[in-house]
């Protein structure tokens, strides 16, 4: 089968190969008069550029940038690669990728070398960006030039004249030939040395402090220091360390950040294990420790009851011990995660059992015990389905709860979860227009749109929703802070070009501009509500600060699990010895009005949400807006 893919994709290549109309056949452009340049080179190549643009260079990697405060620059990338066949692949998968995107694609030679030219275009974002990509001997080597749409053609000139300059030496004469070991990636180990932990450790620390752009603001900078001398001295108590221990260790200090996108997340560090003897429970998290929602055990357990202890550990003690390794401004958010992941947390803490003793107390406050048998993970998973709500099942789904009144539900913006159901973005589009058909189909006066169960994800998704109901210009961040680190441009998060434009202090601040609403047949525009809550999170509480900001509509529900204003743009990587994998935060935006309180976005109408009942019983949320509407 994949023979067969790789076989489709050449075939889509050579068709779109050859659709004319890149830089190398613009022959009209021109250069800024006075225009002075000066030369670059290292090990592998040369170039000239602008003597007044600015330059950042990172191990055989450079970017060039003038000093101004829009989007434009050129960048060059090493890599290695195997073969030009093994790069007609790579372009292959490319073109598929960026099928949306791409304006044309060229088969080209530079220097005397082979190689393509794509010219693409992001008007989601107002960006166009030139990718040459050469091969040499065992490299690749990408010659990128990105500007934002405005100048991009006034600078199209400069562009040609450096990619024209490009030279690349003969590294086998230099003896600069591929080091294959240099590229194997490390094998993850189980069990670690006390030295392998501490250089896991140390590497964390490294890449949190060098790429977050505030670390400290939750917490004492030398505090800090000090709880990390305190992990390496337990990491020295002992000769070997098991991949969870570290986990755990590793896991709680960097959740002391309090900034949900820099952590070590646990869906992803143990995805690949085969959990068998899990505690079968269905639990909700509240400040005062873990109330049963449902007992996959079959032991009759009453939804409401409160744990009071499992296998002898105490309820309370449970739940401060889980929400400790959960990294997160607001703890309904951190409460929100406990419950997602509460098998894999207990067997990470506690160790894995086949039978599990639970006492609890009921609702009307009687103590009991029982006995459940352990539960796989993924007949956990089967159970915990079934259990949802119907629309919470669905990606997004449109109803009508009463005449006149349409119920869109929105359960994520994120792209990646969206391609595991072979969507995309196109396809999210076309579910849109057909709901906005649907909605005027139907006369609809109130649109109530549900976000409470939105995790985040894409911020175009939600500025596509979100243009189906105004026509006013508007803005999702008021300002972008952008911390260009090394460990950042390695990552892929920033540009060289970036980084040489944003001089010594290597931090970009952005004022973004507002957005026109692009022309839509099917505006709504009827009176709008969203239901928001502590599931609703990223993009999804970034919408409901723009809906709160521009008085777009009226919020109902409860505060956001996301902050207003907050710290993203998650950065992923992994600890060299054990393997196991952290993100972190390189980026901090601003609220359309501007200020930063720690807070999620709270409700025009606030709703107290009984847990239990918010699941099992009514919805509680959406019939306080039905009383709204039938108020008017």
């Amino acid at each position: 089968m994949k023979k067969y893919k790789c076989l489709i994709l050449l075939l889509l290549l050579s068709v779109l190969v050859g659709c004319r109309g890149g830089l190398m056949e613009e022959n009209n452009l021109k250069l800024p008069s006075g225009l002075v340049w000066e030369s670059y080179s290292n090990d592998y190549y040369s170039i000239k550029y602008p003597a007044k643009w600015g330059k950042a260079e990172l191990n055989n990697n450079v970017g060039f940038a003038p000093m101004v405060d829009y989007q434009i620059g050129f960048e060059i990338y090493q890599s290695p690669m195997g073969s030009m066949r093994a790069l007609n692949r790579e372009v292959s998968e490319i073109i598929d990728r960026l099928v949306d995107n791409l304006k044309s694609v060229d088969r080209v030679e530079l220097d005397g070398n082979e190689g393509y030219e794509l010219m693409i275009s992001y008007p989601e974002y107002s960006m166009k960006l030139v990718n040459f990509i050469i091969y040499k001997e065992g490299f690749r080597f990408d010659l990128i030039f990105v500007s934002d749409e405005g100048v991009y053609h006034d600078n199209l000139g400069i562009a040609k004249e450096m990619i024209n300059s490009f030279k690349l030496f003969d590294f086998k004469e230099k003896g600069y030939e591929l080091d294959e070991n240099r590229f194997q990636e490390g094998i993850a180990k189980e069990i670690l040395t006390s030295q392998e932990a501490i250089s896991d450790a140390e590497y964390l620390w490294e890449r949190l402090e060098g790429i977050h752009p505030n670390i400290y603001f939750k917490r004492d900078k030398e505090e800090t220091k000090r709880e990390f001398e305190q992990i390496i001295d337990i990491l020295n108590s002992k000769f070997h360390w098991t991949k969870l221990e570290l986990y755990t260790l590793l896991a709680s200090f960097t959740a002391g950040v309090r900034d949900s996108h820099t952590e070590l997340p646990i869906n992803q560090t143990f995805q690949s294990y085969s959990f068998s003897n899990l505690v079968p429970l269905k639990v909700v998290f509240d400040n005062e420790g873990m109330v049963i929602l449902d007992d996959f055990g079959n032991k009759g357990i009453p939804s409401g009851s409160r744990v009071i202890s499992i296998n002898g550990v105490d309820g309370r003690n449970i739940s401060e011990d889980i929400n400790g390794l959960i990294s997160s401004q607001l703890n309904h958010w951190s409460y929100r995660r406990a419950e997602r992941h509460f098998p894999i947390y207990f067997w990470l803490l506690y160790g894995e059992s086949e039978e599990f003793i639970v006492e609890y107390k009921t609702e009307e406050e009687r103590v009991k015990e029982a006995r459940l048998k352990s539960i796989s993970h993924g007949d956990y998973l089967d159970k915990q389905f079934k259990s949802q709500n119907n629309r919470d099942e669905l990606l997004w789904s449109l109803d009508f709860p009463q005449e006149r009144i349409a119920l869109l539900t929105v359960n994520t913006f994120d792209e990646n979860v969206i391609n595991t159901f072979n969507e995309d973005f196109s396809s999210y589009k076309r579910e849109m227009r057909r709901f906005f058909q649907e909605i005027r189909a139907n006369e609809t006066d109130y649109l109530i749109i549900d976000l409470r169960n939105n995790g985040g994800g894409s911020d175009r998704l939600a500025r596509h929703l979100y243009e189906y109901i105004t026509d006013t210009p508007y803005l999702i961040y008021s300002e972008i802070l952008t911390k260009l680190s090394d460990y950042a441009v390695e990552l892929g998060g920033a540009g060289l070009s970036d980084v040489a434009r944003a001089g010594e202090d290597r931090v970009i601040s952005v004022k973004k501009e507002l957005i026109e609403p692009e022309d839509n047949d099917l505006r709504f525009n009827g009176e709008v509500y969203f239901l928001i809550g502590h599931g609703s999170y990223s993009a999804a509480s970034d919408l409901a600060a723009v809906v709160k900001d521009f008085g777009t509509g009226v919020l109902v529900g409860q505060e956001t699990g996301g902050v207003a204003s907050a710290y993203g743009d998650l950065l992923r990587s992994s600890l060299p010895n054990s393997g196991l994998e952290f993100t972190v935060s390189y980026k901090h935006f601003i609220r359309p009005s501007g200020y930063d309180d720690g807070r999620g976005v709270l409700p025009d109408v606030e709703v107290e949400v009984d847990r239990i009942k918010e699941t099992q019983v009514e919805d509680q949320v959406l019939t306080k807006v039905l009383e709204l509407i039938d108020n008017r």
